[in-house]
């Protein structure tokens, strides 16, 4: 029991410091200061949380300059830590919180797809499914019957 624990504990120590070794890898490549990488993650962990996502009019510039810097940076935090475009980063948050409320909100069911589109801060309906199908490969329309068949 001993040994099973203490290699546990290697494990997780080598993921570790996999995962700092895999940061630090990051940071060199950004060619940002990691006190400035920290900060931007940071507020964008505080934007997601406040679900910042969800105003229709946010930009990478809007976003730049609520967090008090300059959009090359904030694209290259979120293509190398977030491993997504902007957009794509974005449409996601939306698209998960969309998913998480539909489930939950028996009454969002009822909106047509352009209110849902609205109510997740996309535009209009085109790009809500868009968004939607690409994230989880349905269509929303189908998605909402799923989830009443479901609930019957």
């Amino acid at each position: 029991m001993q040994q099973s624990d203490e290699k546990i504990e290697l494990n997780n120590k080598l993921e570790e410091i996999g995962v700092f070794e895999e940061n630090k890898s990051k940071t060199d490549t950004i060619g940002i200061n990691e006190d400035i990488i920290n900060q931007i993650l940071k507020k964008l962990t505080d934007f997601e949380t406040s679900k910042g996502f969800l105003d229709s009019n946010i930009t990478i510039q809007t976003i730049s300059e609520s967090f008090d810097t300059n959009n090359k940076y904030v694209s290259k935090i979120v293509n190398i830590y977030k491993e997504k475009t902007f957009i794509q980063y974005i449409n996601e948050l939306r698209i998960e919180h969309a998913l998480t409320c539909l489930k939950q909100d028996h009454k969002l069911r009822k909106y047509t797809i352009q209110a849902l589109a609205i109510e997740f801060g996309f535009n209009n309906a085109e790009s809500f499914s868009a968004a939607f199908h690409k994230k989880t490969g349905i269509k929303p329309t189908y998605f909402l019957k799923q989830l009443e068949e479901n609930n019957k």
